[in-house]
């Protein structure tokens, strides 16, 4: 530090020829010094000035930000642009003249850099403020989505280094002495209650904006209703008349009884709201046991509810494998505070979710057997969940296969991974083979663009932290495989449900690596001081996960996020809330115990019966409840010949939504090929 402010030696002589020629040869050490002390404080100070223009006069002037995106803005705003940055830099720059005047008057030349070096750490967080215009480009997230990715992922990790330089003592960094110790409790309890009532609203929004359907809304409304009245997870929707043609998931088991009470899909999407929610609960207590700090796993909590894959899961239909969340952290929790009771009840809850999820199951049993924790409990939890899998398969399914093959009672699911397994044949054995035989075409699967961008949708605001816990890593193996292996779009996708196999072990792999970051090499490498690199690393976590959650989550209005296939609504216009008060309107001229059709999107509303079926099938069915408007070519021919037959008869058609009913007195056509 003393070199950097070192100052050539000042001179009263007069500018003769030899002092001309003591000063040029004294240059290249003044540039020197010059080029250390930008270096060391300089580049910092005049971005942090900069960066409150480039951030005051771009919002100030929001409306002209689409001209950004094509550079078209005007010379003279450009002007304006640069004079409002300059001008509100000259303020900073100012602050640092005085600091450094005043470094030099207490203690010398020495002083100035170390000076100015603590106000470049006060004033980091400054330097965020440049990442608030090219964030709020208009749909700079599907324009430009590693621009927008890396940008997020820069927020936090400068977030991060900004929190650890920071003047401030470790001792000063939790507040829970000073508050009530029920404090973070609360506050987190206010937080769940808030991410549910929010999210059962977007979700029921959606559902009346017709934007969900009978896959898979419909189908586990049906599924609930039935298995309220004692047909356990049967449906009318899917082969066989049963759910088990595709999964085992009787966690339904636990929420049909809600069914005598409130019936319908608005139950099931409010009651996957607060579940899910519930998350935040073990999540916090699993960082709160291994970092001891309250109101920073508070910090950690709300990342979680922030997260753009949970809200995706959220809000597309229903689905069990959505329900797995909570019980993945719970399980964990109990793993690493060695309740086993409640690691007992995690795991049968796992299992009892979807019968895929014993094989997520092996692969913590393996960590409890490599980290030594609990080597007996990880041996009988890889036991466990291969019996019950072996036993469901073979006992309960109608295909004791892993991927299974269509046939009238099973659905196959090769075609997930159709690259890997050509033409959906050979299941598991042409999966292995195509790994074993063709490692280069596997890399170049699993490297395809739009799973990189998921990685860094799943693992940007997690800081890529997960990747330090030293044997925690095992448990992302089954994750990595499900879905980067995968050839089918949606289930390497943060809009679908698919990444619950992987983010809930992610999230808590966190708070693993952050309590062993004292034994992690590039702490020690860098000489870094881990009291105050956790909490640096959490705010720089809650900072990414904001940012990612502002671009791709559900939170704040986004041109790319999902809810599924479909755009999110989130409110009602005047032209949806009256087709939907019509569909109400026509749904009630249908007796309880009547038998339907219904198309896609309007389905899931009458799916609370015993005998519904999707249109064209159903054909024959009491009543025909549909939307003309969103046929497909093939459905459109049969809704020609419903028209044109007299065996039904027109209810009524409002605002795109029509209701036949049938009569038994008259001959029934065969349907439409």
């Amino acid at each position: 530090m003393d070199d950097l402010s070192r100052t050539p030696p000042q001179s009263t002589e007069p500018l003769t020829d030899g002092r001309l020629r003591r000063l040029v040869r004294a240059a290249p050490v003044a540039l020197t010094h010059a080029e250390a002390h930008l270096r060391a404080w300089g580049l910092q100070a005049l971005v942090t000035a900069l960066s409150i223009g480039w951030c005051v006069w771009p919002m100030m002037n929001i409306d002209r930000l689409p001209m950004f995106v094509d550079n078209k803005l005007p010379l003279a705003e450009r002007w304006a642009f640069v004079a409002w940055t300059l001008g509100l830099a000259v303020p900073v720059l100012a602050v640092y003249a005085v600091v450094g005047v005043r470094a030099v008057r207490r203690l010398g030349a020495a002083a100035v850099s170390p000076a100015l070096t603590r106000l470049n750490d006060a004033l980091a967080p400054l330097v965020l403020l440049a990442l608030v215009p090219p964030l709020c480009l208009p749909k700079i997230e599907t324009t430009a989505p590693w621009l927008t990715h890396v940008l997020a992922l820069i927020g936090g990790a400068w977030a991060a280094r900004a929190a650890y330089r920071f003047p401030w003592r470790p001792r000063e960094i939790d507040l829970t002495a000073r508050l009530h110790r029920w404090g973070p409790p609360l506050v987190l309890a206010l937080l769940v209650l808030t991410y549910g009532a929010a999210f059962t609203l977007l979700s029921i929004t959606q559902h009346r904006a017709l934007g969900s359907s009978i896959f898979d809304l419909g189908l586990y409304d049906n599924m609930l209703w039935n298995t309220s009245r004692g047909e356990f997870l049967a449906s009318t929707f899917i082969r066989g008349g049963s759910h088990i043609s595709a999964h085992v998931d009787p966690v339904l088991g636990l929420i049909a009884p809600l069914y005598w009470l409130a019936p319908g899909s608005e139950t099931a999407l409010t009651v996957q709201s607060f579940w899910l929610a519930t998350a935040a609960i073990p999540a916090w207590l699993l960082c709160n046991h291994l970092l001891g700090r309250p109101w920073l796993s508070l910090l950690f909590a709300a990342t979680l509810l922030l997260y753009p894959a949970m809200h995706g899961a959220n809000l597309y239909d229903f689905h069990s494998l959505t329900l797995a969340a909570p019980s993945l952290f719970w399980l964990l929790y109990a793993l690493e505070t060695r309740r086993w009771k409640l690691f007992g009840c995690a795991l049968v809850l796992i299992l009892m979710t979807r019968e895929d999820l014993s094989l997520l199951s092996c692969f913590i049993g393996a960590y409890a057997v490599l980290s030594g924790r609990a080597r007996r409990v990880g041996l009988a939890t890889i036991g466990l969940a291969l019996a019950y899998f072996v036993f469901v398969k073979v006992a309960v399914m109608p295909d004791a296969g892993i991927f299974m093959k269509d046939s009238k009672d099973a659905y196959g699911y090769a075609y997930y991974y159709v690259d890997l397994i050509p033409e959906g044949k050979g299941g598991l054995r042409a999966l292995l083979a195509s790994l074993i035989t063709n490692p280069f075409f596997v890399l170049k699967h699993v490297t395809a663009e739009p799973k990189l961008l998921f990685l860094l949708k799943i693992f940007g605001p997690l800081l890529f932290l997960p990747f330090l816990a030293r044997r925690g890593k095992v448990m992302m193996l089954y994750g990595f495989a499900f879905l980067l292996l995968a050839s089918r779009a949606p289930v390497f996708s943060t809009h679908f449900q698919y990444p619950v196999v992987l983010f809930p072990v992610a999230f808590a792999l966190t708070p693993i690596a952050l309590s062993e970051l004292d034994r992690a090499r590039i702490v020690s490498f860098f000489a870094l001081d881990p009291r105050r690199l956790v909490p640096a690393l959490v705010l720089g976590m809650f900072v990414s996960g904001a940012l990612f959650s502002a671009k791709y989550g559900a939170l704040a209005p986004s041109d790319a996020f999902r809810g599924g296939f479909t755009r999110l609504n989130r409110t009602l216009d005047t032209r949806q809330s009256e087709r939907y008060d019509a569909l109400l309107e026509l749904i009630a001229q249908i007796p309880a115990d009547a038998s339907v059709s219904a198309s896609q999107r309007v389905g899931a509303h009458v799916s609370s019966r015993d005998q519904i079926e999707m249109f064209p099938d159903g054909w024959g069915a009491d009543f025909i409840l549909l939307e003309p408007g969103a046929l497909d070519a093939a459905t459109r021919k049969v809704y020609t010949q419903l028209k044109s037959t007299s065996a039904y008869s027109l209810v009524g058609e409002k605002h795109g939504v029509a209701l036949y009913k049938r009569d038994p007195s008259r001959p029934l056509p065969n349907r439409a090929k």
